[in-house]
Order: C-alpha cells, then sequence, then structure tokens
C-alpha cells in the first residue's frame, strides 16, 4: 500500500506494495483562454469580468448589486471590516455545519483589497430543503471589497438530481448570507448561521500582491498537500507533490469525480489521478493519468491504461496557491508548515500523519507516539481494502491496525 503522509512530507510504502506507473511522457498545450472541466471539455460558464481569481470562471452578485461580479453593500461596514484590512484573509477554512453536523469549507482568495469567496459543504442542507433530490453544491461570490467582508451574499448552486455537474448557465439556486466576522484568534465566523471556521492552510499564505512567480522556479519549495473545491460538483479535491530539483510525483484526489461517475457510474470510490517523473521546470504543461474505480473494483490496476487524461498545468500565483489552468480550479497549501527546526523520528514525539491509499482512493490516517525509545502506532482507513478482501459482506468496511512497543530504532 502506498501512500503520502502530508504532515511529515514523506512516502510510505510497505513491501507488498502496488508499483504505480514509472512516467508520462505525453505533453499538450493548453490555450490560456479556453476554460476546460477536469474531463478536457470545454465548460460553459457564464463570461464574466476578470477580478482577482478570473480563473474560478463564475460570476456571482452581492446585495444591491445586481447580476455579475459581487461588490458587496454600500453603506456602513460592520466592525469586521476594520479589521479585515489588518489581517491577510487569504486561506481555506473548516468549520462543523451545525445545522446537520456536516463539514463546511470556506475558502478565501484576496487580491488588492477584493476577495472571492467559494463555499463548499459534504451536504448543503440548504439545498435539500428546496428540492430532497439535489446531491450537494458550490456557493460563489466574487469580488467582494475586503472592508466589506462583513456584509455580503454567497450565489448557492445546487446539483439537481441526475446532474453530474452543476449547471451554472441556469443562474444561482439561492443566496446565503455570507457576512463574516473576523476573530482576534485567526478563526472566522459566519453571522447568520453562526458558523465558526478554523484556518487550515500554512501561515505563508498571504493576500496577493502583483508580484510573479514562476511556477517552474526550482527555488520555490513546492512539496506538500494543496486543497481545493472542485466547481463542477462542489466536492473537495487535493493535490499532493514530492518533488526533488529534477522532477516531481502528483497524486490528484476528489471527494466525487465527476469525471468518474460519467466514465463509469455512481460509484462509492472515485479515483485517483497520476503523474510520476513530472520535470520540475514542467509544471505548467504536463498531464494527469486518472484511473477510476467502478463499482465491482475493490483496487486500481495500475497496469492498465488510464480511464481519461487530465491536464495538470499549473500556475503559482503566489506562495501556498496554485491553479490548474485547464479546469480552472485553485488549490491552497495546507500542509506541511515549514520551519527551521531539526525533525527526527528518533527522539520523543507524538505525531499524526494523514495520507491517502492510493489502492482505492481511502483516506489513512497514522499516528505515532514514541517514548524512551518506544513507540505505539495506529493506522486507520476510512475503508481498508485488506478487510474488505478478508472479511466478506460490507464492501466498504473500515478497521484499525495496531502496534505496540515497537523499537524507535526499526522505525525505518
Amino acid at each position: 500500500m502506498q501512500f503520502f503522509l502530508a504532515a511529515a512530507a514523506l512516502l510510505l510504502k510497505p513491501t507488498n506494495a502496488q508499483q504505480l506507473p514509472t512516467s508520462r511522457g505525453r505533453l499538450r498545450v493548453l490555450s490560456d483562454a479556453t476554460s476546460t472541466h477536469s474531463n478536457g471539455q470545454a465548460a460553459h460558464l457564464p463570461a464574466m469580468e476578470s477580478s482577482s481569481m478570473s480563473m474560478m470562471g463564475i460570476a456571482a452578485s452581492a446585495k444591491g448589486s445586481g447580476s455579475g461580479i459581487a461588490s458587496g453593500k454600500s453603506g456602513k461596514s460592520v466592525k469586521s471590516g476594520k479589521s479585515a484590512k489588518l489581517r491577510s484573509l487569504t486561506g481555506d477554512y473548516r468549520a462543523i455545519d451545525t445545522e446537520d453536523g456536516t463539514p463546511q469549507n470556506l475558502s478565501i482568495f484576496c487580491n488588492e483589497g477584493i476577495c472571492d469567496v467559494t463555499l463548499a459543504d459534504a451536504r448543503f442542507s440548504t439545498c435539500d430543503k428546496i428540492d430532497q433530490d439535489t446531491n450537494g453544491g458550490v456557493g460563489i461570490a466574487k469580488g467582494i471589497p475586503q472592508g466589506s467582508i462583513g456584509n455580503f451574499t454567497i450565489d448557492l448552486y445546487c446539483l439537481e438530481q441526475d446532474e453530474i455537474v452543476i449547471d451554472f448557465s441556469k443562474g444561482p439556486t439561492t443566496t446565503l448570507q455570507g457576512d463574516i466576522e473576523i476573530l482576534p484568534e485567526g478563526g472566522l465566523r459566519r453571522t447568520g448561521p453562526r458558523f465558526f471556521y478554523a484556518k487550515t492552510t500554512v501561515p505563508e499564505i498571504k493576500d496577493a500582491t502583483s508580484k510573479d512567480v514562476d511556477v517552474n522556479d526550482k527555488s520555490v519549495n513546492i512539496n506538500g498537500k494543496f486543497r481545493g473545491i472542485d466547481l463542477d460538483d462542489g466536492s473537495s479535491q487535493v493535490l499532493i507533490f514530492v518533488c526533488t530539483l529534477h522532477s516531481c510525483d502528483i497524486e490528484l484526489y476528489d471527494t466525487s469525480f465527476s469525471t468518474c461517475k460519467e466514465l463509469v457510474g455512481q460509484s462509492f470510490y472515485t479515483g485517483v489521478g497520476v503523474a510520476k517523473n513530472v520535470l520540475r521546470d514542467s509544471l505548467d504543461n504536463f498531464d494527469i493519468d486518472l484511473y477510476c474505480m467502478g463499482k465491482e473494483d475493490r483496487e486500481i490496476d495500475y497496469d492498465r491504461d488510464p480511464d481519461q487524461i487530465l491536464t495538470g498545468n499549473l500556475v503559482l500565483d503566489r506562495d501556498g496557491i496554485l491553479h490548474r489552468t485547464g479546469p480552472g480550479y485553485s488549490y491552497l497549501k495546507q500542509s506541511p508548515n515549514e520551519n527551521d527546526d531539526t525533525y527526527s523520528v528518533y527522539k520523543n514525539i507524538t505525531q499524526r500523519f494523514s495520507g491517502y491509499d492510493t489502492e482505492d482512493a481511502s483516506t489513512q490516517e497514522m499516528t505515532l507516539d514514541c517514548q524512551g525509545g518506544f513507540c505505539d502506532i495506529t493506522l486507520q482507513d476510512s475503508s481498508f481494502s485488506t478487510c474488505i478482501e478478508k472479511i466478506p459482506g460490507d464492501r466498504y468496511l473500515g478497521g484499525l491496525a495496531k502496534a505496540g512497543g515497537v523499537p524507535q530504532d526499526s522505525l525505518p
């Protein structure tokens, strides 16, 4: 089993690991003027005037602004407006939707005082109230003046029954109160539903300036885990990089790959995108091989041809923020936090690592508790393929692996 430990930027590879493809030599040039879905087809999104994140490609509206780019309410701003000017807001924030217990992600991108906001939820209860057959959605607000972040609306687009991707040409399904309160400890609160959002991205991410950054610059450390929102269906998407000065291995995960749904149908599992040995100075022009899991599959067969070729082509907006120029998705770096302290697994440490199982696209977490030269280790998977093979019945059975009293010098 092979997966990436995002917290430590390490690869774990037990002896029975299934090998991923060694390399893919295909390169494809994509016109900057073309917006595409993750399957490479042209996206039918409403044309709009460019703002700080033109690649998001979707117009929204604010209170009192009519259609087009959101501009926020005019008039007196709330207290958080002054705080918003003093603190960098750009980042990804995570909350628990206390109305139904689902996780919710709020992404904010600010550039020269103008912010774009994207809201994603594992299950939008607002969409369910409108139509019980909806399948989630995504909230969009663009062009919000940073001083008006306490007073604006978010256009919510619900994914209707039998839809795989959102049809933005129909316009928003409804609007939500965005109204964000800037909290002193670094979090945010939406004052309408009173949801509290904790920042999940690395502190290096700041509000943008006009400075250009080259994604192919080898001096830029791109290693780590980046999270974004798939605007096709509102699902979460993760890019993972393990790079040397020469090349990168890249993995792409999505909680609901719309491309795989189109190719193999609805499935509990989704798929994994893989790009191996991508030259470090070619990150602006490369392909990702997408392997989908069918309803009867339990592990991905990497010896076969990929189900689809996705465009990986990246742009580095600023430190910690990437854009895929094909579908127009944006990703913020979540880990690892960079520091100058020496890290060692041979000292007394207690650490949790998270990663992705490339055999079936499930998530894994490992805890390591080492004291006095001995370690207790636990490994949890949202869907242990090993358990599924050993125990008949529920295909989606999870499990927990434990090892106690492991000599610390035997960890490698």
